[in-house]
Formats: C-alpha cells, sequence, structure tokens
C-alpha cells in the first residue's frame, strides 16, 4: 500500500484494508506452517530411512574396507615377488650371456684339438701308407727271389 492508493480513504478504511492485508498474511502464514509441517514430516522419514541405510551399509563398508586393505598388501606382496623375479631373471641372463661365452671358448678349444688331430692322424695314415707301400715293395722283392 502506498500513501496514493490511501489519501481518500478513511481512518476505519484504512483499518479495514489493513486487516484484510493482515488476515492475508496470516492466512498465507498458516499455510507456510502447513508446508512446513509437511517438509519436517518428510525429513524426519527421510532422515529415518538414511539411519536404516546406514545402519545396513556400515558393516558392508567394514567389510569392503577391509577386503582392500588386504588386496592392498597382497599387490604390496605381489610387487615385491616381482621385483624379485626380475632380480632373478636379470641374473639368469647375466649368467646365460657367460655360459654362452664359455661354450664358444669349448667349442673353439675342441675345434683346434680336432683340426690337430686330424693333422695328425692324415700324418699317421701318410706314414703308415707309405709303410704299407715299403712292405708291399718287400713281399714282392721275396716273392721275386722265392721264384
Amino acid at each position: 500500500m502506498n500513501e496514493e492508493n490511501t489519501k481518500d480513504l478513511t481512518t476505519d478504511e484504512k483499518f479495514d484494508l489493513i486487516l484484510s492485508k493482515l488476515t492475508s498474511v496470516e492466512g498465507e502464514v498458516a499455510g507456510l506452517k502447513g508446508e512446513m509441517a509437511e517438509v519436517k514430516t518428510r525429513l524426519s522419514a527421510l532422515e529415518a530411512l538414511a539411519e536404516d541405510r546406514s545402519r545396513e551399509t556400515r558393516p558392508l563398508l567394514g567389510r569392503i574396507q577391509n577386503d582392500i586393505a588386504n588386496m592392498s598388501m597382497e599387490l604390496t606382496e605381489v610387487r615385491s615377488d616381482l621385483a624379485e623375479v626380475k632380480s632373478d631373471v636379470a641374473e639368469l641372463k647375466v649368467e646365460s650371456a657367460k655360459f654362452k661365452v664359455e661354450l664358444a671358448e669349448i667349442k673353439h678349444g675342441l675345434n683346434k684339438i680336432l683340426d690337430r688331430s686330424l693333422v695328425l692322424l692324415a700324418s699317421d695314415m701318410l706314414k703308415l701308407k707309405g709303410q704299407q707301400f715299403e712292405m708291399e715293395g718287400r713281399v714282392i722283392e721275396l716273392e721275386n727271389k722265392a721264384a
């Protein structure tokens, strides 16, 4: 209400207008109180439901947290084991490389021995051939003398 609207009104009319506005406001306040009571009721129901759910989920949450902690410890163990396996594999690679070098040296040594043995065998075979040739010559000579 502004002064322009009420300047031509009598005092009683102004009071009536004020009372009607107050009555309207009281009605709105009563409506808001009803809505507020409804909201409070719904809020109480939701809080009770949330509390029930909380009681239901709290043990589950505890178990989940324990499972996560156990899995974390197991993961730490697996990582430790994996690091150990990687270390073992690295050591095996080094040993394998050393073994390959030693094997190559052994092969080289055996090839040298084989080569020398073949040379000696060939030399011995030539000597034997020479001796065989000589013997055949003597046998022929002896046969010729005997004949």
